[in-house]
């Protein structure tokens, strides 16, 4: 049985294709927005005063990722 998100939440995972210096994000995922199924990505981040933040990015999935048949994409 396929993991079911709630409206609202995501699940993120380390990305195993991201190198030192480059611009792919550090974490990737799908979560659930207002119902429909989305495409998370984090990066790591740190503010000139040396802070570490997270910046997320949240769009529709791409073709491979959509769901059939009423299923969630990409589980």
């Amino acid at each position: 049985m396929a993991y079911e998100h709630d409206d609202g939440t995501a699940s993120l995972f380390q990305n195993d294709y991201k190198e030192d210096g480059d611009k792919r994000p550090d974490y990737t995922g799908k979560g659930k927005v207002e119902g429909d199924m989305k495409e998370f990505a984090l990066w790591k981040r740190e503010t000139k005063s040396g802070t570490t933040m997270l910046f997320v990015k949240w769009g529709d999935p791409r073709d491979k990722f959509k769901a059939e048949k009423g299923e969630q994409a990409g589980f």
